[in-house]
Order: structure tokens, then sequence, then C-alpha cells
């Protein structure tokens, strides 16, 4: 189906800023040792500088900031009946936006692969009752609820397989084309206030916008790459 998107700026909170800026020091010295031992050709990340590197990705993909967008989307958004599907990175942030979410009184309901219980009948009632649901990557592949209608993407990840399949999942044909017509995708974007403030986040911010371009390109409503060039020219 057609789908609009919308994207939504955060920032790091200062305690995750000054992380974010000791593993990207870490990072840019480990990278350092590890050219200088490399002949010339294309750079091949080593085990330890991979790790390193996903580690940091994690301090934006948990920002704190993505709990309150959450609870400012879902209220201004959600409506009974509807299907929503929230991505998270891992059980904590996951937990907290189940809290606050409760805390306000929204049907939802979690989806992971290490949660108690029984998985496979909190999918059927979903897709029979909608609500919100909020899972941790299980809904990434082998799993069919055309219903979904909206998604926020909390979590996303830099892999284009995996968030073309995000997005897939709220662009389905339900067997009854007249029951789902347009899709709407929320996504939340780390951006630092200034990229001459904060250069370390430099990659972070080409990383979010290159992924949000082509979500946006994709999208009916065109505005939204307007708009991403316009937080790309506010940054810097």
């Amino acid at each position: 189906v057609p789908y609009e998107y919308h994207p939504h700026r955060v920032e790091l909170s200062s305690e995750e800023t000054e992380r974010w800026e000791q593993a990207s020091k870490l990072i840019n010295r480990e990278m350092g040792k590890e050219s200088s031992v490399k002949s010339a050709g294309p750079p091949i990340f080593s085990d330890r500088l991979r790790m390193m590197l996903i580690n940091r990705s994690r301090i934006a993909k948990t920002a704190e900031a993505k709990v309150a967008l959450a609870r400012e989307v879902i209220g201004r958004h959600f409506q009974r009946g509807q299907f929503w599907l929230v991505y998270c990175d891992n059980q904590n942030q996951l937990n907290d936006v189940l809290a606050i979410l409760r805390q306000d009184g929204f049907p939802v309901n979690k989806s992971h692969s290490a949660m108690s219980g029984d998985p496979a009948q909190t999918l059927i009632w979903y897709s029979k009752f909608g609500g919100i649901l909020v899972s941790i990557r299980c809904l990434d592949e082998g799993v069919d609820i055309p219903m979904i209608s909206h998604a926020l993407i909390l979590a996303s990840s830099q892999n284009p397989r995996e968030y073309i399949q995000r997005r897939g999942r709220v662009l389905r044909v339900p067997p009854n084309p007249a029951d789902k017509v347009l899709a709407v995708i929320h996504d939340a974007l780390v951006m630092p206030t200034s990229l001459s403030d904060e250069p370390t986040q430099t990659s972070l911010v080409k990383s979010e916008i290159a992924r949000a371009i082509q979500f946006g390109s994709g999208a009916i409503n065109r505005g939204a790459v307007t708009t991403l060039m316009q937080m790309a020219v506010d940054i810097g």
C-alpha cells in the first residue's frame, strides 16, 4: 500500500553524548592501529573494531529521548482499532516503552524471542484485535500480519536489508484490500544540535539521513525529504 513517512528528530542526552565521544576516540585510535599494519585496499575491520562500532551505535539506538518520543507520537496519533508496531533495540528499551504506554492507558503488548508465555498466542491475539505491539527484531522475518498499518521505528539497523524489511511490515495488502489503503511510518532520527559542536556524530548523522531519505523518497508525502534536507542544513 502507499505510505506516509514522518521523521522525528531526537538528540542524545549530555551523558550519552559524552559516551559517544569517548567511544569515537577509542574507535579512531583502533582504526589508526589497524590501518598502519594493513596494505592498501578497501578497509577490512577486525572483530574487535566491529564490536566497538556496534557498541557505539547502540548508544544512539537506545537514546533515552526515544521513549518520550514514543509517548508523544502514540499519544497524538493512535486511534482504537489501529494496528501499531513499535521497533525497539533491546529489552530495557522495550520495557521502558511498555511501562510509559501502559501508564497512559494504551492497549499495548510485547513480542520478542526471549519473552515468557506464548509468543505465538500474543501475535494471534494482536492480529485479531490490534492495538500496539512493541517488538525487538522478531518481526523482521517470517511473521505476516498484513493489518499492521503504523510503525514507529525507535531503533533501526544500518543494514539496508533489515530496514527495508521493517518498512515492508506495514506495507502489505490485507486479504480485504479495503481494510488498509494507507500505511504510516514514524521514524526516530538521532541528530546533534550542531555538527560543529559535536563533530564525532558526523557518521551517525550520515547513516540516519541516508536511511531516512530512502524511506522518504518512496512516500506519498514528498515533503518528508524536504524536511530531512532542512534537518541536515540546520545541523551543518
